[in-house]
């Protein structure tokens, strides 16, 4: 904890993901960004790398239940007429990953749209629905982590480079700490989730891009940061 301009800042990773100022955000872990017959498999990229996350991913989140920190999942929906979809975003999707007949991902209603089996949400965790890349943009996610008290938030999901990195600046915008989980983010393209991760150390302080392992310990043995 170090005083900077007459304000307490929380510089150790123990005192910012203290649980109750804490929320786990598990950003688009859905069939159709991790599962093999999802579209992205479809589309023939490599989802071996999001899936090797999702162990891992499985063990912080039981970590972070038993230790009482909030649980937010970021669910990504379309709709088959495209109403949620801009010109703007189809044109990113049509440039970026899909072709033209492809471009709506997590349809709603359908098992892509569904969170994969292995890290399902439970009960007291918080499902939020999501149209764009950034998960407060037009959602809930800003007024339930207010409402509980929030301060800092710990984000993991996929895809790195893509609602990952902006789900965490936007969250810093907002004044959020955020702490980002490299063995629980992943992306299909393994340049790419390298060039995230340096960025993203290089823009959050590296101190902010940790292990599950390190937050794991964390968690068990209960630390508050000065509460």
């Amino acid at each position: 904890m170090k005083a900077l301009y007459g304000k307490t800042v929380l510089d150790r990773l123990e005192e910012r993901v203290a649980a109750p100022r804490t929320a786990l955000v598990v950003v688009d872990m859905q069939n159709d960004f991790c599962s093999a017959g999802g579209m992205m498999d479809r589309l023939g990229t490599d989802v071996g790398l999001v899936q090797a996350t999702v162990p891992v991913l499985a063990g912080l989140l039981a970590a972070a239940r038993a230790a009482g920190v909030l649980v937010v999942y970021l669910q990504n929906r379309t709709r088959s007429d495209g109403r949620y979809s801009a010109p703007a975003d189809l044109l990113r999707k049509y440039l970026t990953y899909a072709d033209e007949d492809d471009l709506l991902i997590t349809l709603e209603g359908s098992w892509g749209e569904q969170v994969i089996a292995e890290l399902e949400p439970e009960q007291g965790d918080v499902v939020i629905v999501k149209h764009r890349p950034d998960g407060f943009e037009r959602t809930q996610l800003g007024v339930v982590l207010r409402s509980s008290g929030i301060e800092s938030v710990v984000i993991t999901g996929t895809s790195t480079f893509a609602c990952v990195e902006s789900t965490a600046r936007r969250a810093l915008m907002e004044d959020y700490y955020v702490t980002v989980v490299e063995d629980c983010v992943a992306a299909t393209d393994s340049d790419l989730q390298a060039a995230s991760l340096t960025v993203m150390r290089a823009f959050f302080g590296t101190e902010c891009v940790v292990s599950a392992l390190a937050l794991v310990e964390v968690w068990a043995v209960g630390k508050v940061g000065g509460d």
